[in-house]
């Protein structure tokens, strides 16, 4: 039997509850440990987790996305890229984020409610554009959106919003949400940032993971935007009625018909190891104040 009820299905479940029931277990250790180590029984600022600071950025938890104080492989170093995508360490105790994309989100929460593994709930944020680089459909375009999780200083780095004369005009520091015209891809607006640091201003756009086939006859090339987990590809098809439908292509499908990915969505780690990544932030241009 292959059911939920069945022994696959059993064997699913009783390695789910075993897995979170021992990294939350570990979560309790690590935050006894801190305890200790710094003697203060205020543990609230042990925060963690891609989840959490996508809930932040949304407003769902009420937290400062600057006490997300640790990465969630320094606290639960064993879990796998899947359980990152729904564990939350928040307050020193973990949570499941329930999110409707994860994969079995309502088998999960039950399970999580079975075993007092509390929950939070996730909804994406609306009218504003998502900034997790996650694979996620704006606009009617699916893509890596801009990830500003690490890397830019967010007192010094500002979007760039596009007026109504298609003008990039400075909009609010990153540590705030970003408005509703920051970019469409599908309208060909990029995503673009700038960093002012003692007079010098650095324009960044954000170039999301995709493939590419070259077209020999009409000398352009073919680009679709794909995720970064499997290299799949979402298309978005409206009929004559309005309908929209989605239609999921897989990289064995796009590699066949001549697609390939360019190198620098592929980062080599210190050891050695080649890590894909859901895109990367190009420098533009560099102007700044001179003396003569």
């Amino acid at each position: 039997m292959i059911g939920q009820n069945g022994i696959i299905g059993r064997t699913q479940e009783a390695s789910f509850k075993t897995k979170m029931s021992s990294m939350a277990e570990n979560v309790h250790l690590f935050s006894g440990w801190k305890i200790t180590e710094t003697q203060d029984t205020n543990i609230t600022w042990i925060n963690a987790g891609i989840m959490l600071e996508d809930m932040i950025q949304a407003e769902t938890i009420d937290i400062k996305k600057e006490n997300v104080s640790f990465q969630i492989t320094d606290i639960l170093p064993e879990s796998t890229n899947e359980e990152r995508e729904y564990i939350a360490v928040y307050k020193g105790e973990m949570y499941y984020v329930s999110n409707k994309k994860i994969r079995d989100n309502e088998t999960k929460v039950k399970w999580c409610e079975e075993i007092g593994i509390p929950i939070l709930s996730y909804e994406s944020p609306t009218g504003i554009k998502v900034v997790n680089g996650n694979y996620e459909n704006v606009d009617g375009l699916y893509l890596c959106t801009p990830n500003l999780a690490s890397g830019f200083n967010k007192e010094i780095t500002r979007y760039l919003n596009i007026d109504e004369k298609g003008n990039l005009v400075p909009g609010d520091w990153i540590n705030q949400k970003p408005s509703e015209n920051w970019y469409s891809y599908k309208k060909e607006n990029w995503a673009n940032i700038y960093v002012e640091n003692n007079g010098l201003e650095t324009y960044y756009t954000w170039i999301p993971r995709y493939a590419f086939k070259l077209n020999q006859e009409e000398q352009r090339s073919d680009v679709k935007f794909i995720d970064v987990k499997d290299n799949s590809y979402i298309e978005i098809v409206e009929n004559e009625n309005g309908n929209i439908t989605e239609i999921h292509h897989t990289w064995s499908e796009l590699e066949k018909d001549g697609y390939q990915i360019p190198e620098a969505f592929n980062w080599v780690n210190d050891k050695g190891e080649t890590v894909p990544i859901s895109g990367y932030w190009v420098s533009k241009y560099t102007l700044g104040e001179q003396t003569y």
